[in-house]
């Protein structure tokens, strides 16, 4: 018998997709960043286009990016850093610039679920890794002041 999983159908852990690597090597180095904004409330859409770095930083990655960033009528320089803490083969935490937390993602097969409370805001997100020189991470954030879906597409600079 041939049986294959069907929708919503767990596969044996054997037959799951797997991480390309240990998720702090893979993330290491230089990425092509390509992110779309939406606003859902002023109907405003805006896009960035940059790049990205995970460098080591002692035993967390620090992250950089920097581009252009188009949003309703006006266009800027956006530059944004964190630091990632990386806590076994699938899991890792995120820190603002500052040490504060941000939040963490705990990968199941190829995607981690992760949410961050930045009152009155919500911001929940999703990591995917989408082969072994592409991931995405999308946010949707909603609340009084916010109301976005942010979706960043990172392409790792030479294509391998």
């Amino acid at each position: 018998m041939n049986a294959t999983p069907g929708p919503g159908t767990l596969r044996p852990d054997d037959e799951r997709p797997r991480l390309p690597a240990p998720i702090g090597i893979y993330l290491r180095g230089d990425w092509v960043l390509r992110r779309r904004i939406r606003d859902l409330t002023s109907c405003q859409t805006g896009r960035l286009r940059g790049a990205a770095n995970f460098s080591p930083l002692g035993e967390a990655l620090l992250f950089t990016e920097h581009g252009r960033l188009a949003l309703a009528q006006s266009e800027m320089e956006a530059r944004q850093s964190y630091r990632f803490v990386i806590g076994g083969p699938a899991a890792f935490d995120v820190l603002f610039a500052d040490g504060r937390p941000f939040h963490q993602a705990v990968f199941a097969s190829r995607t981690a679920w992760t949410a961050h409370d930045c009152a009155p805001d919500t911001y929940r997100g999703r990591y995917r890794i989408l082969g072994p020189n592409r991931w995405s991470l999308g946010w949707r954030i909603t609340g009084p002041r916010k109301n976005l879906v942010v979706i960043s597409i990172f392409s790792r600079a030479g294509g391998g």
